[in-house]
């Protein structure tokens, strides 16, 4: 598994290929357009804005927007919400998922349309572990978590940033669903899912530490094992891979097959 994670964080290094902000529930309830849920919020919060707005004070306002959601989104860790996201992860990809109560919101979400025992579940975990107590040893070890910080790291980012993280997230499935091997000016689209995320949650009050930590585990577990699998599979897996990814993206309102993804983040085609 090592192996095949170094080299898919090699290409963040490098391409910024990565995944992927707001909790996972708030996501699930609220099924949102990201193109349209930017353009109100931006409308909504500035409506005198004109053509003389200069780009200075534009970003200086887009800045105290950013900062105040990365305050919204700062929680303390628990290590007992690490384990219970831990152990829902290893009951997902070893194939013992008949309680699912427990569950972050968004692995609840992947497994609706691709089950435990799923060829898309299979997948996932093949490089993590051949059965649920490996799997957990390998989810505690932390290993994985760390090839992701190191890959965020050297593009500027951090596994600490619910932002970051989310729009992570958000890339390598876009990336995913199309098929896609890397994003045309990687960062710029970075910075523009981060900004559509920024307008969509400026006005939120955020959420519990909890809460919080679970959606921002959930989200970067689910980016390492898409870049892992993504980078590593063979044609077949990677049909798989990109069905069970784009039915994840519906259920979250966003169908990734629509959007392009340019310096300005997500856009309908």
């Amino acid at each position: 598994m090592s192996g095949y994670v170094r080299r898919a964080f090699a290409n963040i290094a490098l391409l910024l290929a990565v995944s992927g902000g707001a909790a996972a529930q708030d996501m699930l309830n609220n099924t949102p357009d990201y193109i349209g849920a930017w353009n109100h919020a931006h409308i909504m919060r500035h409506p005198g804005d004109s053509a003389r707005t200069s780009r200075e004070s534009q970003s200086q306002r887009e800045a105290r927007d950013r900062a105040a959601v990365v305050r919204q989104l700062a929680y303390r860790s628990s290590p007992r919400v690490t384990a219970r996201v831990h152990t829902a992860f290893a009951d997902y990809l070893g194939g013992a998922g008949s309680d699912r109560a427990g569950w972050p919101a968004l692995l609840r979400a992947v497994a609706q349309d691709n089950p435990p025992g799923s060829p898309f579940a299979e997948v996932l975990g093949r490089r993590f572990g051949d059965n649920r107590s490996k799997i957990f040893a390998t989810l505690q070890s932390g290993a994985a978590q760390a090839e992701l910080r190191k890959g965020l790291a050297a593009a500027g980012r951090s596994d600490e940033n619910l932002l970051d993280v989310h729009a992570s997230f958000l890339m390598i499935s876009w990336i995913i669903a199309n098929g896609e091997e890397a994003v045309r000016n990687p960062n710029a689209a970075f910075d523009g899912i981060q900004a559509q995320l920024v307008a969509q949650r400026a006005d939120d009050a955020g959420g519990n530490d909890a809460t919080l930590q679970e959606a921002a585990e959930t989200m970067a577990l689910l980016d390492v094992m898409f870049n892992v699998a993504w980078f590593g599979a063979t044609p077949a897996e990677q049909q798989i891979l990109q069905r069970g990814v784009a039915a994840l993206g519906r259920r979250l309102g966003m169908d990734y097959t629509r959007l392009g993804l340019t310096a300005s983040g997500f856009r309908s085609l």
